[in-house]
């Protein structure tokens, strides 16, 4: 792995001055924690995952011209938890120039969060692969010459309709397409509070069929039944059956999606109905007793290997994304047009149309963003997948049982995750198997790239192979839910076990890592976090009373989990003497965060074992204005020098927009050919409504530009995604906000900061000094995945 490159830190002097201005009440702001997922990354402006938190849904923006409601659409998934979003992994700056030799490569690339440029196993994107594996069942469809086809829209339209029109968009691409009398599409809609049309109603669930370049409605169905619910799903399958019978069937989920924990949908009419998670999926398409040429999700996140192998009974195909969608979604017009020129077209060319129109469309309305979607032959993948993963699954085990935990964590951080603030820990599958092997000819490798028949993402995308997978590490609370979840879909049990013991290793190394969720405890110089000076013996009874059940519902809550959520303890591979001298052997201790040589360039000195320890580096400024610490966030700018220490930031820049300092949160950073792309957020009240205004460093812009906007989205409790996308217009009201912590260190609420801004000009995007007083701390992250602040410097 390469070592990251920075963005240019562009600063222009001192900027304005930061203070408090009036509560916001919007709720902290910038804490990972609130975060879930992705549509279109179940958020906001796309098709989106799902998430018990607030989702929000980052958008890297460009004016989206047609039809498409003058949107910017770029969600991020880097962004969104359980939630909906789209886009991708991208984020702000990295800087280690002088990274001495003796850290490595690939501790450097861990450290620094970057998912590298294609690395290992060759680019497989926008090559189209018509072999097929002589293992493979035959496949359900096989042309007759005067094929009738009913390609079947499932359409939950939820907030990307009714705030957006996404859903009529789609509707009007479908009208676009010459449609033969062969072809029936039919569309069954809800799940919206409203329609931009006025032609679908949202006070009932309706069937309609796309015929002459209109919607025709052939059924109500029975008020508004969630459409989360496999029942609703089936009795749409049925009415298809029954009244378009076909010798090829296609089946499309369009709504937010949430990947492989959460599953497809969140209805907007029945918000307190969940998901449809993919037992539910599963259940519901076996139920109707058809065979499918390909299903697809017009949905975000939905490209994982449980959904393939969940689904591979019944489809030849799957039509799905990686990552998170952007608003605009599948286009449809030329496809179906393709489909009903030729209804025995191969589903391999349909689906390379349907593919190539979604990356280009999405490039050309979504600049910067973030998109993958790949046609994977689900026939092929039964029959070459369950030994490879096992295999696999088998040393993976093997590692964590022979002391190598670090290994795993390490291949597990370094691979290419998706939606990855969102923290449904859903990676690329070839990229996590390489990075863990150093193989390419490893047969779960080579079962995905033989099964994955066409695959194209966004530039940004490296290691994006086409099929993702759950490895647990951000969230440890969704284990059990996921393993439930694989014994209702059959996956394979080696796999499942492999998990268990990863987060048993995990959890373990959190109780007794301690850790902070924030800097209030560095800040009021009462750092609670005491483990680093626990004794052995009483780190070492923390992690029993762990592995035994008897731990305090109070410690469980410190590490996200709760009496509900620990099965997966349970089915540890490893012995607990085992698992105590392991962690006690490889922590990060807290204690060694200290600064050296304060009085001239501060540095923080760590031997080559203890950097081993070390995931992730955030600087984070806290502004003293007399009462209390205004928080601006987390950027990821740190430099070593030539001993491997980590240097201090002596410059106290940070970044502005027209040289208002802001709250600015990292997200994630990916390196390609071009070079590095960094994407962050600033929390905002754009026209007095909370969003986040995204920021962007790439190789056409090294300095940094302000993409556009998008808009929270404050979900039940569902596990759903939102989506929403905006531009920056001439006229905008911005204000700025930032969490405020009093000197005790206690969080008092989320605050406007500096004075409102008005858009007038395209804003620009640079650091600037800061010249008030502040502070800085750098917050650590361990293998384990436990965050720790350092003691804070002062402005001179």
């Amino acid at each position: 792995m390469g070592r990251p490159t920075s963005h240019d830190r562009d600063v222009r002097g001192p900027g304005n001055s930061v203070f408090r201005r009036e509560v916001a009440g919007t709720g902290s702001v910038g804490d990972s924690g609130r975060f879930s997922g992705p549509r279109r990354s179940g958020g906001g402006g796309g098709k989106s995952p799902l998430s018990f938190l607030v989702v929000i849904i980052i958008a890297v923006i460009s004016l989206v011209s047609g039809n498409k409601t003058g949107l910017l659409n770029t969600i991020l998934g880097t962004f969104t938890g359980g939630s909906y979003s789209s886009g991708g992994a991208n984020s702000p700056q990295i800087n280690l120039p002088s990274l001495s030799s003796t850290l490595g490569n690939t501790v450097a690339s861990s450290i620094s969060g970057v998912s590298a440029g294609w690395s290992g196993v060759a680019d497989n994107r926008g090559k189209l692969n018509k072999t097929v594996n002589e293992n493979a069942r035959e496949k359900f469809y096989r042309p007759t010459g005067g094929d009738s086809v009913t390609v079947m829209v499932y359409m939950c339209g939820t907030d990307l309709e009714s705030k957006y029109g996404m859903a009529t968009n789609d509707l009007i691409e479908m009208t676009k397409a010459k449609l033969s009398d062969n072809v029936n599409l039919i569309v069954y809609t809800g799940g919206a509070k409203a329609w931009k049309n006025s032609i679908v109603s949202a006070s009932t669930n309706q069937i309609y069929q796309i015929k002459d370049g209109k919607l025709r409605k052939l059924a109500d169905d029975n008020g508004q039944p969630s459409m989360t619910d496999p029942n609703t799903l089936v009795r749409f399958i049925e009415y298809c059956k029954q009244n378009f019978p076909a010798n090829r069937n296609q089946l499309i989920f369009w709504d937010h999606g949430g990947g492989s924990v959460t599953g497809y949908g969140y209805d907007e009419n029945n918000p307190n109905a969940g998901s449809m998670n993919l037992s539910k999926i599963k259940s519901a398409i076996a139920a109707t007793n058809i065979k499918y040429d390909f299903i697809g999700f017009d949905a975000c996140l939905m490209a994982t290997t449980e959904n393939a192998l969940a689904l591979s009974d019944y489809a030849d195909y799957l039509i799905a994304s990686e990552e998170t969608e952007p608003g605009t979604g599948w286009y449809y017009t030329n496809w179906l047009t393709d489909l009903s020129n030729n209804t025995a077209i191969s589903t391999l060319d349909l689906g390379k149309r349907i593919v190539d129109d979604f990356i280009d469309e999405s490039n050309r309305s979504a600049r910067g963003q973030s998109t993958t979607l790949s046609l994977v032959d689900l026939a092929e993948l039964k029959a070459t997948m369950p030994a490879g993963l096992s295999s696999f699954a088998r040393d993976t085990a093997s590692y964590i049982k022979n002391k190598e935990y670090n290994k795993v964590s390490t291949a597990r951080t370094a691979s290419r995750e998706f939606a990855k603030s969102s923290n449904i820990d859903q990676v690329d599958l070839v990229n996590l198997v390489y990075n863990l092997e150093q193989n390419e000819s490893n047969a779960t490798v080579q079962s995905v790239l033989g099964a994955v028949k066409y695959n194209r993402t966004s530039s940004n995308m490296a290691n994006s192979y086409g099929l993702s997978i759950y490895f647990p590490y951000k969230k440890l609370s969704k284990v059990d839910r996921m393993v439930q979840t694989y014994g209702d879909i059959g996956m394979d049990s080696d796999y499942t076990k492999v998990i268990q013991q990863f987060a048993s290793l995990q959890a373990s190394g959190q109780i007794a890592g301690g850790g902070e969720s924030s800097p209030m405890s560095t800040l009021s110089g009462n750092n609670s976090n005491t483990t680093g000076s626990l004794s052995s013996g009483d780190l070492s009874a923390m992690i029993q009373s762990l592995l035994s059940g008897s731990i305090s519902s109070d410690s469980l809550a410190a590490i996200g989990l709760d009496l509900s959520s620990i099965n997966f303890l349970q089915n540890r591979d490893m012995s607990d003497d085992d698992i105590k001298d392991y962690v006690l052997s490889n922590r990060l201790d807290s204690s060694k965060l200290q600064w050296n040589d304060s009085d001239s360039t501060p540095k923080i000195h760590l031997s080559k074992d203890e950097w081993d320890m070390v995931s992730g580096i955030y600087e984070n400024m806290l502004i003293d204005d007399g009462q209390g610490y205004i928080d601006m966030g987390l950027n990821n700018f740190f430099k070593f020098d030539e001993n491997g220490d980590m240097l201090a930031d002596k410059e106290r820049a940070w970044i502005s927009i027209d040289g208002n300092p802001v709250a600015y949160y990292h997200l994630a950073t990916t390196k390609d050919d071009k070079g590095s792309t960094d994407i962050g957020y600033v929390p905002v009240l754009l026209n007095g409504e909370r969003a986040n205004l995204i920021i962007v460093f790439d190789s056409d812009h090294p300095k940094g530009y302000l993409a556009g906007a998008n808009f929270d989205y404050t979900g039940t409790d569902v596990d759903t995604v939102a989506k929403n996308i905006t531009e920056i217009k001439t006229g905008d009201k911005i204000d700025f906000l930032a969490n405020y912590y009093s000197y005790d260190g206690t969080l008092e609420n989320d605050y406007k900061i500096g004075y409102q801004y008005t858009v007038s000009k395209q804003p620009e995007v640079y650091y600037v000094n800061v010249k008030d007083d502040n502070e800085i701390t750098y917050k650590f992250t361990d293998i384990y995945n436990n965050s720790y602040w350092t003691p804070v410097l002062k402005s001179k």
